[in-house]
């Protein structure tokens, strides 16, 4: 009687046991049983592992692998990624199968007298061993064209290749053609009524070849510099008087012919303002004379915002001497059309 229950119990066993098994291989397919890279050669195993949050031993779970490749793409180092899972004895085998995009290895100039390859080195950043993205050529080209042109040198043609090298990396080839250094010729002004063409080229810094342009760089067209020209000149005229001075964008003529350059500026002048009314409200601290005092203007003199700023801070400073050095000093304006005038109130 007391031995039956044990060969019951060892009978139930027996039989259940390949139930168990196969529910037990029924879950480890549904587990990870590893997780692999294959195809890497630059980028470290363990750094891609990193970013992988599929785990031996979790679940098996589609959305995660894909937010791992996600991840991967991420890195900025890989042009294609598969997964595959594989049965293994401990679950299921997930393989990240990457494809790295090629690393950059030589820089090579060719044809570059006037531009050491050192400075264009400088000028394209590119580090042995980082990543190769196809648009670096175009922005490469771009670049060395750039800087040829702030040298005078527009008729610079750059070609730009790349080779794949027995190392796997990837050499970029940069082959320039330097042509003739070019100069600018003349810079001519049109619109301009009450100020020569010469007061206008001293108000700016892009300047005409002179002879001595050898050693100090001028007659080089620099498009930075020739935007910023045109603010000069509008702030010229508008210090004297010309409010609505407006100067057009400059036409920049290459005659390749010649070799030269020839630029061409228009002028709309307008109108001269002069100063009409001046008021100030006076306060226990700084009177109303000695406000109109420090802002050395007068009604009818020609209005000048130069003068007006530097009257503002002239009148800052007397208060700042008075012991109110945060003192807020606002010149109010009001342009008046049919008289050509313009009012300037201080208020503080």
């Amino acid at each position: 009687v007391i031995k039956t229950p044990q060969i019951v119990i060892f009978t139930l066993v027996f039989f259940l046991m390949p139930v168990m098994a196969s529910y037990a291989h029924a879950q480890n397919e549904d587990l990870v049983g590893s997780v692999k890279i294959e195809g890497n050669k630059r980028v470290e195993t363990s750094t891609l592992l990193y970013y992988i949050k599929t785990r031996k031993g979790e679940p098996l779970s589609r959305s995660q692998i894909s937010k791992d490749v996600e991840q991967i793409y991420g890195l900025g180092q890989f042009k294609d990624i598969r997964v595959e899972t594989r049965q293994g004895s401990e679950g299921m085998e997930v393989v990240f199968i990457v494809e790295e995009i090629p690393s950059i290895g030589n820089v090579l100039f060719y044809g570059n007298k006037e531009i050491e390859d050192s400075d264009m080195h400088e000028l394209l950043g590119f580090k042995r061993g980082e990543a190769f993205q196809q648009h670096m050529m175009t922005e490469a080209k771009e670049k060395i064209k750039s800087l040829y042109h702030e040298k005078g040198f527009f008729f610079a043609k750059v070609d730009v290749i790349s080779k794949k090298s027995d190392k796997n990396l990837m050499d970029i080839h940069i082959r320039v053609r330097e042509g003739e250094k070019v100069g600018i010729k003349n810079i001519l002004f049109s619109g301009n009524k009450n100020f020569s063409a010469d007061e206008l080229r001293d108000q700016i810094e892009t300047k005409a070849e002179t002879w001595i342009s050898f050693i100090d760089e001028s007659g080089i067209y620099k498009k930075d510099i020739l935007k910023l020209d045109v603010f000069r000149l509008e702030a010229y005229y508008q210090d004297n008087g010309y409010l609505r001075a407006r100067v057009q964008e400059p036409n920049i003529d290459i005659d390749k012919k010649n070799k030269e350059i020839n630029i061409s500026i228009s002028v709309e002048e307008g109108s001269k303002y002069r100063v009409g009314k001046i008021t100030s409200k006076s306060d226990d601290t700084v009177s109303e004379n000695d406000v109109l005092k420090a802002l050395q203007m007068k009604t009818g003199d020609v209005y000048s915002l130069s003068k007006v700023r530097a009257g503002v801070m002239s009148i800052g400073d007397i208060y700042s001497e008075r012991g109110y050095a945060y003192a807020d000093v606002n010149p109010i304006t009001k342009i008046n059309e049919n008289s050509r005038t313009v009012d300037v109130s201080i208020e503080v």
